[in-house]
């Protein structure tokens, strides 16, 4: 049990006694332990509730898809609810983030886990147990700013919260969502056929001053905006609250002239100016692919398809995320 200390440590930065938990039973596909309201999802609710401690007034509702969430969130936000508590992947918490976005009561939101990678949450919290990370994030933690990425076409709006990527990246990702699978470490024989199968592409990338550098025959282009890529990949100065994105564009023969092993490890560190590298920051830039009229692309881990021609951005600080107190350090930059 948390002590009085804590407990009004809490209460304090929450705008509100109200919570919301909400569960995405389809996140990564529904699966035989995604069911509604699982006994760790009562033990979340109840730790929120409890009369000794928090004493929150907390509902809970399961969602069916973004849009329903979306309504979900919007309407517990116009009913003053001060915590989102968010069980679901990597797309259900940007998605999430998105709606809470500047909201009039400033609601925050806490991750539960749940999803086929979840990359954000393990990097935050290194668990997936809902229990676990709403006592490592609210009773361990402390509430912290954090930006938005936004990948921005004629016909597409879709926030991430850690990372996207045009080329190989997008285009393994679809192959390895279609046959629905799992497991991270399954994406590798697609990774390892893909950088073979897979075509170039020339990138045209425009920054706020009005100047192109152009990028050709790479491979993919990835863009994060916080923490590592994929989860294990190390990429300089990335955090979740510095208001800019980095984009690390990979030659095509980097990709295939080396071992896979060797790749996953060296790729992503594009400060180390290492040869078939290129590492961009910025905070908004224009990235047209010159050579073909459509791109396959991820936004945290949802692959999609679209014209060749997007905005890139941030939105700085945009939500308040409780994170636990450790991984200060790595994802954030000082307040």
């Amino acid at each position: 049990m948390a002590t009085q200390e804590r407990i009004d440590f809490i209460r304090d930065r929450l705008p509100s006694n109200k919570a919301l938990v909400i569960s995405n039973p389809h996140a990564g596909g529904r699966r035989r332990n995604n069911h509604i309201y699982t006994p760790e999802l009562r033990k979340v609710c109840d730790m929120l509730s409890d009369p000794r401690g928090l004493k929150l007034d907390v509902g809970f509702v399961e969602t069916t898809d973004v849009v329903h969430a979306e309504r979900v969130i919007w309407e517990a936000t116009q009913n003053g609810v001060g915590l989102i508590a968010s069980k679901g992947g990597d797309k259900t918490a940007a998605s999430n983030a998105y709606s809470l976005r500047q909201t009039e009561h400033n609601t925050q939101l806490l991750l539960l886990g749940g999803g086929r990678q979840n990359i954000l949450q393990n990097e935050l919290v290194t668990t997936l147990h809902p229990v676990k990370a709403l006592t490592e994030s609210l009773f361990k933690g402390h509430p912290e700013k954090v930006d938005i990425g936004i990948f921005k076409t004629s016909n597409i709006q879709s926030p991430f919260l850690t990372n996207m990527g045009i080329g190989l990246d997008g285009e393994v990702l679809r192959a390895w969502n279609a046959d629905n699978r799992r497991y991270r470490i399954t994406m590798w024989p697609y990774f390892r056929e893909g950088r073979k199968r897979f075509g170039n592409y020339d990138f045209a990338l425009t920054q706020e001053d009005g100047k192109t550098q152009e990028y050709k025959n790479k491979a993919t282009v990835a863009i994060i905006n916080g923490g590592d890529y994929g989860g294990h990949l190390s990429v300089s100065d990335s955090y979740l609250n510095d208001g800019t994105l980095e984009a690390v564009f990979v030659d095509l023969e980097v990709l295939s002239n080396r071992g896979v092993v060797d790749l996953f490890v060296k790729t992503y560190q594009g400060k180390k100016r290492e040869k078939g590298l290129t590492h961009v920051s910025f905070k908004r830039a224009t990235i047209k692919v010159t050579n073909t009229e459509r791109i396959v692309y991820q936004t945290d881990g949802d692959d999609g398809l679209a014209g060749n021609t997007a905005e890139l951005y941030t939105l700085p600080k945009a939500f308040t995320l409780w994170v636990p107190d450790r991984s200060t350090d790595k994802l954030f930059l000082p307040s």
